[in-house]
């Protein structure tokens, strides 16, 4: 599975790939923040988490939240249908590589992943040596788009296990100079996510950075889809919201409840979500 911002389109960085060895860091970084002030200047990116501009209804948060645990946006080489629900059944062990992660970005990845567990009571904390067998892995890359692949042959050295390898291989070969962020999960066909990988492009900056943090990893939780009928939410590629709104944070706590398991289809998760609202939206 992938998401991705969308829609980002730059004269110079499109001028620049033309060049033989692409555009560079300093480029890209010109035109995501070109992009952003764009987006700022028509209303979008606010960060606003509880906007009262925004009113939703319990009705509205049943229907958000089969659109997007349980739809897969058209997107690079994946058609729009609809998924079973997919989560992680064991506790997640992230690790962030690359130059890219400095000391700012670290703590803000890890205080983020402090609220996701507080929004989901899943466990999930920053890898610390564990035997694989005990954990499910989710890397998370903060590097430009010339230092990614060799930042990657430095996570494939430090993971003996196939099928990591296999994620992080095929996670270099997705994605352009146009995304400066995306995730991929790796899901069995019992909806159990297996691993994940993040990247994140360190030519993002400030608010812009944030919200790839917050957009991503939320989405690695398994809330995998975007949807213009999804508001007031980051899972929405109208980049009208920058950062997971009180809204996001009740899809999340559904979607982590007991209740609903890895696997279950659009019927079997309607019989039970009622109640489930009820109580997170009461």
């Amino acid at each position: 599975m992938l998401t991705s911002w969308r829609g980002l389109v730059s004269a110079a960085v499109a001028a620049a790939t033309l060049t033989a060895c692409g555009p560079g860091p300093q480029e890209i970084e010109a035109s995501f923040k070109d992009y952003h002030e764009g987006l700022v200047i028509r209303g979008l990116m606010r960060d606003a988490r509880a906007p009262s501009d925004a009113p939703f209804t319990r009705d509205d948060l049943v229907e958000n939240y089969i659109r997007i645990a349980l739809g897969r946006e058209a997107i690079f080489d994946q058609e729009a249908k609809t998924v079973p629900l997919a989560r992680w059944v064991k506790p997640i062990r992230y690790r962030v590589y690359g130059p890219g992660a400095d000391a700012e970005t670290r703590a803000a990845i890890d205080a983020y992943a402090r609220r996701l567990v507080g929004l989901t009571g899943h466990e999930i904390r920053e890898w610390s040596g564990e035997a694989e067998a005990t954990y499910a892995p989710l890397d998370i890359f903060v590097a430009n788009n010339r230092q990614r692949r060799s930042v990657a042959r430095d996570a494939l050295d430090q993971n003996n296990s196939g099928w990591i390898r296999e994620t992080i291989q095929d996670f270099l070969t997705i994605g352009s100079n146009y995304h400066p962020c995306y995730v991929r999960l790796y899901v069995g066909n019992d909806g159990i996510i297996d691993a994940g990988v993040v990247l994140i492009r360190s030519e993002t900056q400030g608010l812009f950075r944030q919200a790839c943090i917050e957009e991503e990893l939320a989405q690695a939780l398994g809330l995998g889809n975007d949807d213009p009928r999804v508001r007031p939410s980051i899972f929405n590629d109208d980049q009208e919201f920058a950062l997971l709104t009180a809204h996001d944070e009740l899809l999340l706590r559904i979607h982590y409840d007991d209740r609903l398991r890895p696997g279950m289809d659009e019927a079997e998760v309607r019989a039970v979500i009622d109640p489930i609202v009820r109580e997170v939206y009461p």
